[in-house]
Formats: structure tokens, sequence, C-alpha cells
């Protein structure tokens, strides 16, 4: 018996931590979407409709690439079939001005997806670093 409610209060402490960690991978998919759409609002000068398009663009890419990262354990760039799916999407809510903006400020950061500007091939360059030749 006591064997047993140990047995229900461990799994019960696990399905509540594994409901936080999805909890707090859509906040931060939310928030990245968010800080991402602010962003190509100000630089793109989007109209309100716009700017909620992009937003859940942005989301929905940022939950499939969160998600993608998770799944494998080596830390990579975003897979690219979502980054083209995305590139894909924004164009069709964006002007071809707006996206031939949008497609030089990703590769003025040398990506075209999340943080492969850390994650990328230059991972020896992060921050200022050269890698020593």
């Amino acid at each position: 018996m006591r064997t047993a409610i140990q047995t229900l209060a461990l799994g019960m402490c696990l399905l509540v931590g594994l409901s936080a960690a999805a909890q707090r991978q859509g906040n931060r998919a939310e928030k990245m979407a968010k800080r991402q759409t602010e962003r190509l609002t100000q630089k793109l000068t989007l109209s309100d409709d716009q700017s909620k398009k992009v937003e859940a663009i942005m989301l929905d890419f940022n939950q499939k690439a969160i998600a993608d990262m998770k799944a494998d354990t080596v830390r990579k760039a975003a897979n690219p079939a979502l980054v083209e799916k995305r590139n894909a999407d924004l164009k069709q809510v964006l002007t071809p001005e707006q996206y031939a903006t949008f497609s030089k400020m990703e590769l003025a950061k040398g990506t075209f997806g999340p943080m492969q500007h850390r994650r990328g091939e230059n991972r020896g360059e992060r921050h200022g670093d050269r890698p020593v030749e």
C-alpha cells in the first residue's frame, strides 16, 4: 500500500514537471515571436494587419524550431525546411520591398534561422573571438 502511494506521488510529480516544461517552451516561443514581430514592425514599417500575420508566422516557426532542436541532442541551426516555409509565408504577407529588406537583415546576421549566428559553422567567432590560425 505504501509503495503504491509513493509510486502514485512520484508519477504525479513527473506529470506536473512535464506540463510545466511544456508551458515554458510555449512561453519562450511566444516571447520570441513577439520580439521578432516588434523588430520587423519597426524596421519594415508593417501595418497592423501585416504585424498580426507576421507574429502568427513567427510563433509557428519558433514552436516548431524549438521542438526540433529539443528533439536533437546536438545544438544546431534551425531546420532548413522550417526556414524555407517561414520565408515563403512571410513573402506572402510582406511587400516585395519589405521582403527584400527582411532578406538583407537576415543575411547581415548570417542566418535565415533563429540564433544560427551563435550555433552555426562559425562557433569560434562568437562574441568577436577569432580562431587562432
